[in-house]
């Protein structure tokens, strides 16, 4: 829900932050951010499983380390997404943050099928999509749009950067609790499998 909320987010307002913040033209800004959240980005859906499959075989925290650590990672590429003075920095943070993002999709839904039995499988599915799409995608972008909006009269056309750089704390957060869901990990894995 926390990185659904930061991901729609950004992906909602960043043409418009490249076009007021970088002076991108609106066509430019949008062709360019589709290439680099869009086709970058598709490097972490596909290599995240493939890095997970080889960590969590030495030992299965590594399900909820690994997106722990994506988040770590994906903090100061967020971050130079928003602070770079030069649209090529920004876009390299902007790539970097993209694939970050995109390893924790095949984790997270895995991990979701895996602590539950299989006949709890469709219904945990949807509580994760309802939950991830009314809130995440729901709330995210409207609290960054009204931030933005509070902040526009003390900072003028630098008010989305700074509502988007409100969501840093985010990353902190869930990379918090992912690591503290590894403590029990083991434990809960195993009272899901019926085989155990």
């Amino acid at each position: 829900m926390i990185t659904s909320a930061v991901s729609s987010a950004n992906s909602t307002w960043a043409v418009s932050f490249m076009i007021r913040s970088h002076g991108l033209p609106l066509r430019q800004a949008g062709a360019i951010l589709a290439l680099t959240v869009g086709c970058v980005g598709a490097l972490g859906i596909a290599s995240s499983g493939w890095i997970i499959d080889r960590l969590g075989r030495r030992d299965v925290r590594w399900r909820t380390w690994y997106c722990a650590i994506v988040q770590i990672i994906g903090l100061p590429a967020f971050l130079l997404f928003l602070l770079a003075p030069t649209v090529p920095l920004a876009l390299t943070g902007l790539a970097i943050w993209s694939i970050c993002q995109g390893s924790l999709y095949g984790p997270v839904v895995s991990l979701c099928q895996n602590l539950v039995g299989p006949r709890m499988r469709g219904s945990v599915m949807a509580i994760f999509y309802i939950v991830s799409n009314f809130v995440g995608f729901g709330l995210g972008p409207q609290v960054v749009g009204i931030v933005s909006d509070l902040l526009r009269p003390t900072v003028g056309a630098e008010s989305l950067r700074y509502a988007l750089l409100c969501l840093s704390a985010s990353f902190i957060f869930a990379a918090l609790l992912l690591y503290r869901a590894s403590r029990t990990l083991e434990r809960d894995l195993a009272r899901a499998d019926p085989a155990s």
